[in-house]
């Protein structure tokens, strides 16, 4: 779990106003920024531009304050724009924490069912099991825990594994709803 105690003492108290003397004079307290991206997961250009700063030093914060900084892409794949009813759980904040989320989630939700890693790689991955065995295991590493039991006969869900993919299932659903104009 990500602690709200910055690691630098001198960031402990500090708005965005005090990080630097030519700073906009506006409220950006580590607590909101752990609300606002890494917990609702919106973008810091966003932020940047709702609060008025620049986003290399709402970057620059965020870096100080230990938060992991997400990588744009030219494609947008991640999942901060969703409306979503609830918070992630701490594993799905930590997966979906990738430019990639969406792609991500829709390739592990996919794996249940099939009989092998490779007969799931021929339907979904364009054959390339190595691949996907990375794919698992790198998703698996960020949850922090076994989502796919690959040593029974097919590949099913762990305990955690079910209730993590009904999540993902939950944001695919939010994310491939048709969006209002």
């Amino acid at each position: 779990m990500l602690s709200l105690h910055s690691p630098h003492p001198a960031h402990t108290d500090r708005s965005a106003a005090a990080h630097t003397a030519d700073t906009p004079a506006t409220t950006i307290t580590r607590e909101w920024l752990h609300g606002e991206y890494i917990l609702e997961q919106r973008d810091l250009t966003g932020l940047a531009r709702e609060r008025g700063v620049t986003l290399h030093h709402l970057t620059t914060m965020a870096k100080d304050w230990g938060f992991p900084i997400r990588i744009a892409s030219g494609r947008y794949n991640a999942i901060g724009h969703l409306d979503l009813p609830r918070p992630l759980s701490a594993a799905m904040r930590s997966v979906v924490m990738t430019p990639f989320a969406l792609e991500r989630l829709r390739v592990i939700t996919q794996v249940p069912g099939h009989a092998t890693v490779s007969s799931c790689a021929r339907a979904i991955y364009n054959g390339r099991g190595t691949a996907l065995r990375q794919r698992i295991r790198s998703i698996e590493t960020a949850a922090d825990f076994t989502i796919i039991n690959r040593i029974n006969r097919s590949l099913a869900p762990t305990e955690q594994g079910q209730e993590f993919l009904r999540e993902a299932a939950e944001i695919l659903h939010i994310a491939d709803a048709p969006q209002e104009p």
